[in-house]
C-alpha cells in the first residue's frame, strides 16, 4: 500500500462509532474527501417480514432513504465530496467486495470490542472484514 492511500473505504452503520473513522481518513487523505468511500450495507429483509408481507418495504425504498439520510448526514459534517455507496448483503462480504471493486488501498473499520458470550453470539463484523478484504485495514477500537 502507498501511503497516503488514493482510496478509503469506510463502512458505516450511522452509529458515531463507525462515523468516528472519517476524521482519521480525512487525515491520511490530505483533506481530499472525493478520495474517501463510505458505505452503508443492509442486511436482506426476510421474507415473511411484516413490512414484505404487506407491501410497505422494498429494497429500492430502503436503498433510497438510507442513501437519502447519508447524503444529509455527509452535507452537514461538510462532506458532500464522499463518494456514498448503499448496498444490500451480508456486512462484510459486500465491504470486501466493494473494496476491491473500487480499488480501495485501506479500509477503515471501527470496532465496539465486544468480548465473551456477546462478541460470540453478535460476532465481528470488523474480524470478518479484515479476513475477506483485498486491502490493509486499519481497525479503530472503541475503548468506552
Amino acid at each position: 500500500m502507498k501511503f497516503p492511500p488514493a482510496k478509503i473505504l469506510i463502512p458505516t452503520d450511522f452509529s458515531d462509532l463507525s462515523l468516528e473513522a472519517l476524521e482519521p481518513a480525512l487525515a491520511m487523505v490530505g483533506g481530499d474527501a472525493s478520495r474517501i468511500h463510505i458505505v452503508s450495507v443492509l442486511v436482506p429483509v426476510v421474507p415473511p417480514s411484516p413490512g414484505i408481507v404487506w407491501g410497505t418495504v422494498d429494497d429500492q425504498v430502503r436503498l433510497t432513504r438510507v442513501r437519502e439520510a447519508l447524503d444529509e448526514l455527509l452535507e452537514e459534517k461538510g462532506l458532500s465530496a464522499v463518494t456514498c455507496h448503499v448496498l444490500i448483503g451480508q456486512p462484510a462480504n459486500t465491504v470486501a467486495d466493494l473494496a476491491e471493486e473500487i480499488g480501495a488501498e485501506l479500509v477503515i473499520v471501527t470496532s465496539h470490542g465486544r468480548t465473551g458470550i456477546v462478541r460470540a453470539a453478535l460476532g465481528s463484523v470488523a474480524e470478518r472484514v479484515v479476513r475477506l478484504s483485498p486491502c490493509p485495514v486499519l481497525v479503530l477500537k472503541h475503548d468506552g
